[in-house]
């Protein structure tokens, strides 16, 4: 059944495709406009803001597939595949960052002239040799395809009978289906910042956080104050990750004359990771509090 979400309806009203149907025109919108700015290079946002719209893209999908009839070659898989085509670059920009604002400056002065000159240079030819594959890809005609398909869904939505009912009678169902396992996840229970269970936690975190946010507008102020908590918690875990991408990167590179940096390099790597990993526990036994979780099973102000 095709149904559009008219400019008349209350969110009382809305049904859940209709809403879910609203915010991925959204997304595909933001995409189509990204994506000339990406390939143009000049800034590193529009790559990071591509890529983020990409993992939306894919929670929506993933959350709300109960209510949406979407093309069969229209999956979150497929989006996964172009969101981690972004992966590499985006990695790379972050270390420049990291090394030319906070790293480096704090190396002494001839190991930091060393490391300007060499390192960044390593660092600049991976990053050319990684864009040239995400322009190869961001080029291609599958994703040119996959995005041109979600659009004319758009135009002409199916939904499941699901996705015919009103959103808000249905609000704790679609809240629980992100948040209701997320404590159960391993990595909660994960005694090392370098633990793969750490890294997989950090990505589910911040699907619940994307689903969170998409839910946000009926959720109303019961969801603000558990996004400000993922939000903490994706920053945390978000560090140790990049910390770890970067200490990998950095033990590669630094070798022959740049072997001298090294030393100062890991240690100041590693005092960042102490001071994550340290964030990261402390608010870990704030959100396993009992209390602090009953609270996300309840955001929908309903009593149990």
């Amino acid at each position: 059944m095709v149904e559009t979400s008219a400019p008349g309806l209350t969110m009382d009203s809305e049904s859940s495709g209709a809403y879910a149907r609203h915010r991925l025109e959204q997304l595909c919108e933001r995409l189509r406009r990204l994506r000339p700015e990406v390939l143009d290079d000049r800034d590193p946002e529009p790559l990071h803001q591509y890529r983020v719209s990409l993992r939306r893209l894919r929670s929506l999908l993933i959350q709300f597939a109960p209510a949406l009839l979407l093309p069969a070659k229209v999956t979150p898989s497929r989006i996964a595949l172009l969101a981690r085509a972004t992966g590499a670059t985006r990695d790379l920009d972050v270390l420049g960052l990291r090394l030319q604002h906070d790293l480096l400056p704090a190396l002494p002065e001839i190991q930091r002239h060393t490391c300007d000159v060499l390192l960044l240079r390593r660092l600049s030819e991976r990053r050319r040799k990684a864009f040239a594959l995400l322009e190869a890809e961001l080029t291609a005609s599958r994703h040119q395809r996959l995005l041109e398909r979600l659009r004319a869904w758009c135009a002409q939505p199916r939904f499941t009978p699901l996705g015919q009912q009103p959103l808000q009678p249905w609000i704790r169902e679609w809240t629980l289906s992100i948040t209701g396992s997320c404590f159960l996840h391993s990595g909660w229970f994960a005694e090392e910042p370098d633990a793969a269970d750490l890294h997989d936690l950090r990505k589910r975190l911040k699907a619940v956080r994307y689903g969170l946010e998409l839910l946000q507008e009926p959720l109303g102020a019961a969801a603000a104050l558990w996004l400000q908590r993922w939000r903490r918690a994706q920053a945390c875990l978000g560090d140790l990750q990049d910390l770890a991408v970067q200490r990998q990167w950095l033990e590669r590179e630094l070798r022959g004359e740049l072997r001298e940096a090294a030393s100062s390099l890991h240690n100041l790597l590693t005092t960042e990771r102490q001071v994550a990993w340290q964030g990261w526990l402390e608010l870990r036994c704030e959100l396993l509090d009992p209390a602090c979780r009953r609270s996300l099973l309840n955001l929908d102000g309903t009593q149990d």
